[in-house]
């Protein structure tokens, strides 16, 4: 994990992009994974493996729904946090009592997400897009340069169609590796094309939706979707190939 220090009116989106012009946000301090989750991290927590192509261990997992990785990230925190149980972040009541479960993920259950706690979660919206930034105004994570995406990111051009290793790419100026392409990434937002308005502090998204958001470009896609200020969204019980994670937590866990 890397940890992000926080920031007041940090510079978000591009105004190149119709459900994503620039706007300024203020977020607290939070952690992000350095590297996407992987078959190995998932295997470990949760005991099984749904990604297709398995020959190395070392890839990140694919084909896991919004909803499995709500449910990943509350067993990650059962077996990493010192508090267990009491730091997980996601609930199937809005009361915080009953923590949400595999088989809540399994029916589509819409988690309710309790802020102050400590354990792992997916990153916001907004946390995504400041990390894979790297504190540079770059298009992609790592470079501006199209000619030098090779050396950061793993996309339709140079995947041969399917994910890699993590950490074979150069990081990002975070430290962060694959935020641009290797697999898309869910957030926990739901998906809202209006015009973000600045000066939110922490933001989370809209309160409710049909889609929620998808970001960086995987192997599957061009270099356009890796970009990082490019918004993708998909429905959250879906599950495909080029479809993994990142996870985050708050700082003070």
């Amino acid at each position: 994990m890397k940890g992000i220090t926080a920031v007041t009116d940090a510079v978000l989106g591009d105004n190149s992009m119709e459900d994503n012009q620039e706007h300024s946000v203020n977020l607290s301090a939070y952690y992000i994974g350095e590297t996407e989750v992987t078959q190995e991290l998932w295997k470990a927590v949760m005991g099984n493996n749904p990604t297709l192509r398995t020959d190395s261990l070392k890839n990140p997992v694919e084909q896991v729904s919004w909803f499995d990785c709500i449910a990943f990230c509350n067993e990650l925190t059962k077996k990493v946090s010192k508090l267990g149980e009491s730091q997980c972040v996601y609930y199937s009541d809005d009361t915080y009592t009953a923590v949400y479960t595999v088989t809540d993920a399994g029916n589509s259950m819409v988690p309710h997400m309790k802020q102050e706690a400590k354990g792992f979660r997916l990153p916001t919206e907004a946390e995504w897009e400041w990390a894979a930034k790297g504190g540079k105004e770059y298009r992609w994570a790592g470079t501006d340069s199209e000619d030098e995406l090779e050396n950061y990111a793993w996309y339709a051009d140079n995947s041969d169609y399917k994910a890699h290793e993590v950490k074979r790419k150069e990081a990002n100026g975070y430290g962060l590796y694959d935020m641009s392409g290797n697999v898309v990434e869910w957030c926990w937002d739901w998906y809202d094309d209006s015009i973000p308005a600045d000066g939110h502090t922490d933001p989370k998204g809209v309160s409710s939706g049909s889609l929620r958001v998808i970001r960086g470009g995987g192997w599957l896609t061009g270099t356009v979707y890796a970009a990082r200020a490019v918004r993708g969204s998909n429905l959250p019980g879906d599950r495909y190939a080029s479809l993994g994670l990142r996870v985050a937590y708050s700082v003070g866990r």
